[in-house]
């Protein structure tokens, strides 16, 4: 009974095909080639013209010794041409000289900036009041002559009777008094007022 039962699964298997599926092949046909092939030439009506394999295109019998022992040549590579050489120095090229590069200026030299004349700085009231030795009213320094110019106009272009004083000292006061801001000498023009600072001194 145990041969029996061992003979089975034998014959079973000696059924069976060694050889798998042929995946390439289609269904039903040898390959999608002949198929398409076929049924071209079934829609046309014509035979069926035979279909060359598939196949790579030839490869030339080099071995790789030789191609790694071929020589590799290099061309020269010629040196660039001086500045103002012609061009035909240089491989190639047939034409004028290069031009010459412009020469390059020389540097303009800068001057420095002129500085404004210092402005003369203005008299102190304060100060000359101080020092004053006459009173207003006392005259000190001298006046002659002929007066070129009007006391009341002259005195009628200030603001007020500090700034005619101011000017009369930066115009040579009290010694000189050329825009006869000062007739009567006593050193104060446009009867400017220095007691409030004499007051201190006393």
């Amino acid at each position: 009974m145990r041969a029996v039962l061992l003979v089975i699964p034998a014959l079973m298997l000696m059924g069976c095909d060694d050889q798998g599926p042929n995946l390439s092949a289609g269904v039903g046909f040898g390959d999608y080639q002949t198929y398409l092939a076929e049924r071209e030439a079934a829609l046309r009506g014509t035979a069926p013209a035979p279909v060359a394999p598939a196949s790579a295109p030839p490869v030339p019998n080099a071995s790789v010794a030789a191609i790694q022992s071929a020589p590799i040549s290099v061309a020269p590579i010629a040196p660039a041409p001086a500045d103002g050489a012609p061009l035909s120095a240089i491989p190639g090229l047939t034409s004028t000289t290069a031009p010459a590069p412009a020469p390059m200026s020389p540097p303009v030299a800068t001057l420095p900036a002129a500085t404004p004349p210092a402005t003369a700085a203005a008299p102190n009231l304060a100060a000359y009041a101080l020092q004053a030795p006459n009173r207003l009213g006392q005259p000190v320094w001298p006046r002659g002559g002929l007066a070129l110019t009007n006391h009341d106009r002259a005195c009628a272009r200030f603001v007020s009777s500090d700034q005619a004083q101011m000017e009369f000292l930066r115009r040579g006061g009290p010694e000189r008094d050329p825009r006869n801001l000062d007739p009567d000498g006593d050193g104060f023009a446009c009867a400017w007022d220095p007691t409030p600072f004499q007051s201190v001194r006393n």
